[in-house]
């Protein structure tokens, strides 16, 4: 939530980390980086049916909006990140606005204008409206009467705590509860008009007050959580060349306060209020913190300033366009929520408004890198190294990715050394590839970063085996093959895979299931070639994947018929036999005809022939008498058939003779 709220006069720098290192110093701000000269173009103009008197304004970062307050129109309207008008609800006289520490609802001050031409005068009324964030809806209204005006208000210790002005220009500071208003009747400060309020960041309270003095006042810390106020420290202000205070805040840590007016700003230390150092400035308009982002102050010369947290330096400056016609001069800024862009509204001389989103405002390049081992043993300690560039003494975060947390498992965050290095060490449980991913979300200063790197972590060989390797199958017959799996760590699936030689088929997924209490998956299978059967194991986190093979050789289908016998085996002697052959098919596939007759005693080879797989072969030629023959087809795999996808195969002889 925003812990302040301001109009005019305070320069300055709200600084996320301590100034105590500054001792008693002054200084002037001014940015380190050269400025950056914002083109028109970048500015979206406000039409006045969308914000025609912006006043304060505060980011609703989860719904990507902005909510400014618009006194003249009487509203709190919601803009989007485009500056496209949203939503919005009728607050009269809208001006400060403060959110919840859970940013649920929004708190507006209310006031109603004086009419000063009556005589006499009447005065409006005035309250404190509370509205939901995400609706914009009117959830209590808080009436403080005609005499006070709201100024500023912040939630603190169970209560509201508002600052007012009374007619005359007087004013005090009081409290909202279940019991009603309650106001100081005396001020326990040195209060010349009303007060400034701001509640600690980190303790919600821990309160400051101080008058909107011109020229000196107390400054004091209450602690509130009793609901009656209890001092914890006073500091008289006056003789810092500060006048005009308009302006108090914590720094985003809450380790100092510090109060703002006409020249710059005193930092106190908290809780003890002693003086930590004073940054002289010229005039601003606004300013609006983030934790861990540092600061946005605008300035009524036209720039927008970022001080890093720590420094009094401006990291970087953004220049307003200044042109004879449009010299425009930012007003109000706000933060988006953890500090990835800031908003800023400006104006110019002929009264138009601008809507300005710096992007991620001085963000530098974060550069992560982590190394490791290649390997590593399952259960023994390893340690990654990383560098981290520019970003000393922030957060690495860590994540590791294994067999058992795909998604990831957060471990615990490493700090970056003084010298940018840090050091990410585990003892992976988990077998495997694991994966280290570290990551910087970064911040207005720097850009989010990410490094990864992966370690082989070992695992045991599993025990697995497939029965039926070498076997020769005749064509088309079922086979059944075991895949046996030994000890595991929590897979106990096994896949049988069936891959036919050939390019045309593809390998498929015969069986997928537990193995059973022996440790075995079996799997049956209808054969036509040649196949390789594998059993997969797909590993666990302890065990590795492992697949073995078989090879289950098959034979053709084969037959082979004479045609022109006049009796069984015997063929006239004038006649040309035919042997028609059949094969199994595959493109292309030749078969080889053998021809042998029996002389001396033997089979000898007589002739042969290779044939498309299916053919008609006509045996011509003076065909002799009295002498045997036999012949017969074959599949022989490799080069005479053509392919090898079957096993080669040899079918059955024919016999036959000739005859007068």
């Amino acid at each position: 939530m925003r812990n302040t709220v301001i109009r005019a006069g305070l320069a300055a720098v709200v600084l996320g980390g301590s100034l105590a290192a500054w001792g008693l110093t002054t200084g002037t701000a001014s940015a380190a980086a050269g400025p950056i000269a914002l083109p028109e173009s970048a500015g979206i103009p406000l039409p006045a049916a969308t914000v025609s008197s912006p006043g304060d304004m505060v980011v609703d970062g989860p719904r990507h909006r902005v909510l400014i307050s618009d006194a003249d129109a009487g509203q709190v309207v919601a803009l989007s990140y485009a500056g496209v008008r949203q939503a919005a609800v009728d607050v009269v006289g809208a001006g400060t606005m403060t959110m919840s520490p859970d940013r649920s609802r929004l708190y507006v001050t209310s006031s109603e204008p004086t009419d000063l031409a009556a005589e006499p005068q009447i005065l409006g009324e005035h309250e404190i409206v509370v509205l939901d964030v995400a609706t914009l809806t009117v959830l209590e209204r808080y009436p403080l009467g005609r005499a006070r005006t709201p100024t500023t208000v912040v939630p603190a210790g169970g209560k509201l705590w508002f600052s007012y002005r009374e007619v005359g220009g007087y004013g005090n500071w009081g409290s909202i509860d279940a019991d009603g208003v309650h106001v100081h009747a005396a001020s326990p400060i040195d209060i010349a008009q009303d007060s400034l309020l701001a509640v600690s960041p980190t303790d919600p309270d821990m309160l400051a007050v101080t008058g909107r003095a011109l020229t000196e006042s107390d400054l004091v810390l209450y602690d509130v959580s009793g609901g009656v106020e209890r001092e914890i420290a006073r500091n008289s202000q006056g003789d810092d060349g500060i006048s005009n205070y308009s302006g108090l805040t914590f720094t985003a840590d809450g380790k100092q306060v510090f109060l703002g007016g006409y020249g710059g700003k005193v930092f106190r230390s908290v809780p003890g209020l002693v003086l930590d150092g004073i940054v002289n400035m010229g005039g601003f308009a606004s300013v609006d913190s983030t934790a861990g982002a540092g600061t946005m102050v605008t300035d009524t010369w036209g720039a927008a300033s970022l001080y890093p947290p720590g420094a009094v330096t401006a990291s970087q400056q953004w220049n307003f366009p200044l042109t004879g016609r449009y010299p425009y001069s930012p007003r109000t800024v706000a933060w988006e929520p953890g500090g990835a862009r800031a908003f800023v509204i400006s104006y110019n001389t002929i009264g138009e408004h601008l809507f300005w989103e710096l992007d991620a405002p001085a963000a530098a390049a974060t550069t992560l890198t982590l190394t490791g081992p290649a390997t590593s043993a399952r259960g023994a300690a390893l340690a990654l190294k990383g560098t981290a560039k520019g970003i000393a003494g922030a957060s690495i975060a860590v994540v590791r990715k294994d067999l058992e947390n795909p998604a990831g498992v957060r471990l615990p965050a490493v700090p970056v050394a003084a010298d940018g290095t840090f050091t990410v060490s585990d003892k992976p449980a988990v077998g495997g590839t694991v994966a280290y991913v570290v990551s910087y979300a970064g911040d207005a200063l720097h850009k989010p970063a990410t490094a990864s790197a992966a370690v082989a972590v070992s695992r045991l060989t599993p025990a697995v085996t497939i029965s039926g390797n070498g076997v020769v199958h005749a064509f088309n017959s079922t086979a059944t093959f075991t895949a046996h799996l030994g000890a595991t760590y929590k897979n106990r699936t096994v896949e049988i895979w069936a891959d036919p030689y050939g390019a045309d088929q593809p390998n498929r997924l015969v069986r997928k299931a537990t193995a059973d209490s022996k440790g075995n998956v079996t799997a049956s299978l209808a054969l036509r070639r040649t196949t390789t059967v594998s059993a997969v194991f797909t590993g666990d986190a302890r065990y590795a994947p492992r697949t073995v093979k078989a090879v289950a050789a098959t034979k053709v289908s084969v037959s082979t018929t004479l045609v022109g016998t006049y009796k069984t085996g015997y063929f006239r002697k004038t006649v040309n036999p035919r042997v028609v052959t059949a094969m199994s098919d595959y493109p292309n596939r030749k078969q080889k005809l053998f021809f042998e007759s029996y002389t001396g005693g033997k089979w000898k080879a007589w002739r042969s022939a290779v044939l498309p797989a299916d053919s008609t072969y006509t045996l011509t030629g003076t065909h002799a008498t009295g002498v045997r023959y036999r012949v017969r087809s074959a599949y022989v795999s490799g080069s005479v058939a053509g392919d090898s996808v079957n096993y080669t195969t040899y079918g059955a002889f024919q016999y036959f003779a000739f005859t007068k």
